[in-house]
């Protein structure tokens, strides 16, 4: 009878998280970033020149162009991916706030549970 209290319980969690305002947007965000070519080419674009400086500032070779260039892209890609990123970031303040909660609850760390262990 617990067992299945507890199930339902965790179904129910599990479907008011999924219908939250916060977790909502978070998917619609990133279903609008997800289908933006514009922005997903200005993604790669920095992680590539992102590298290309590093690879510079190993070897000694790198530019304040190159740093005006990486810059000028980072802010780019910044106001294409706000919406998102806020979004993700109000999506992980409430899974905080309803893990501490249980975490209270239970008496240990919840979300320690679903780590992966350390063993294999």
């Amino acid at each position: 009878m617990a067992e299945s209290n507890l199930k339902r319980a965790a179904l129910r969690l599990g479907t008011v998280l999924s219908t939250a305002k916060e977790m909502t947007r978070y998917r619609e965000e990133k279903q609008v970033l997800d289908a933006d070519g514009a922005a997903q080419r200005l993604i790669e674009k920095q992680a590539s020149l992102q590298q290309a400086v590093r690879a510079r500032q190993s070897d000694g070779s790198i530019s304040i162009a190159d740093l005006e260039e990486l810059k000028e892209l980072q802010d780019s890609v910044s106001s294409k991916v706000s919406g998102y990123l806020e979004a993700q970031q109000a999506a992980k303040n409430l899974l905080t706030v309803v893990n501490s909660e249980i975490s209270r609850l239970c008496g240990f760390a919840f979300a320690a549970l679903a780590r992966p262990s350390d063993c294999c």
